[in-house]
């Protein structure tokens, strides 16, 4: 099973049983200097590169790919509430340390629970731990930074969890045309069948689309941001609360994970060469069937 279905079915599955909040999720001061926000979209849609450009902004930082990570802090937060909260701090951290996707922060050594336990009681709930997490990535690898982001595709599927702890989280919804969305994700084995392949992606456009109207979600096309970086950048300062800028001479930005042979394509600069590579990479009875699948949100998408 792919691992955006082992999330789909794990958050099915999870019954969470009522009990006394000894800590809460989210912090009640109004006060906070920003909000984070979430990159998302179905995986092979370009959230990568708009990672990359938005990291050449010095008050920005956005980490390698988080994995389940988010969705399985809150339910492992509620579901140990009862416990001590140095030993809750100590059950989340381990369970960012112990993932495989945490390896490419590469900021174990300094990530030791220490400052969180020292917290005082108004300031010991989830986000706490969750903006210490992000935070340690950027005194480590980025000090000038200060608002974070998340880049996690499948985060998408987990996205009613991530609601509940950020309400006000912005949503940058990376939106690709399906057809190459499909391709990419069958040529670098990120799904078994075309099948598959389209039913992520219709599940990603219509979870997204179902949260316009109570989240804060701005939608980037694929075929915008590579054909026109800076335009991107001039829509997304508005909506980031940021000053943001696109040089497409600038140095190598630190990512972690760009050594990943999916992300091969991070070592050039941006272009617009994949778009419409489905056309000539997929197979007639390839086509005929992904189309039949994809076709209404396609439509709606303006695509077709």
């Amino acid at each position: 099973m792919t691992n955006w279905l082992f999330l789909k079915t794990q958050g099915m599955l999870i019954r969470t049983k009522y009990h006394s909040i000894n800590f809460p999720l989210r912090t009640k001061d109004t006060s906070i200097k920003y909000s984070p926000f979430f990159i998302m979209g179905s995986g092979r849609c370009g959230t990568t590169i708009l990672r990359k450009i938005l990291e050449q902004n010095e008050q920005i930082v956005v980490p390698p790919e988080s994995g389940g990570l988010l969705e399985n802090s809150i339910k492992l937060f509620i579901s140990k509430n009862d416990l001590s909260w140095e030993l809750l701090v100590q059950q989340i951290l381990g369970l960012w340390r112990e993932s495989p996707d945490f390896k490419y922060w590469n900021i174990n050594d300094h990530l030791t629970g220490e400052e969180l336990t020292r917290l005082p009681e108004n300031q010991r709930n989830l986000q706490s731990i969750i903006d210490h997490i992000y935070l340690t990535y950027a005194q480590c690898h980025k000090p000038e930074a200060y608002i974070w982001g998340d880049k996690t595709p499948y985060a998408t599927f987990g996205l009613n969890w991530i609601k509940r702890l950020y309400p006000q989280g912005r949503i940058i919804h990376m939106l690709r045309d399906g057809r190459d969305v499909v391709n990419s994700l069958l040529k670098h084995r990120r799904c078994d069948n075309v099948q598959e392949a389209c039913a992520r992606w219709n599940e990603s456009v219509n979870i997204l689309a179902k949260r316009y109207a109570d989240m804060k979600i701005i939608t980037v096309r694929y075929e915008q941001l590579v054909s026109d970086p800076k335009s991107a950048m001039n829509r997304l300062s508005e909506f980031l609360q940021s000053k943001l800028n696109y040089n497409e001479q600038a140095p190598p930005v630190f990512l972690g994970d760009d050594h990943l042979s999916h992300h091969n394509n991070l070592k050039q600069e941006v272009h617009n060469g994949a778009v419409g590579n489905w056309k000539e990479e997929l197979g007639p009875k390839e086509i005929h069937q992904m189309i039949k699948l994809i076709r209404p949100n396609l439509k709606k998408h303006g695509y077709v």
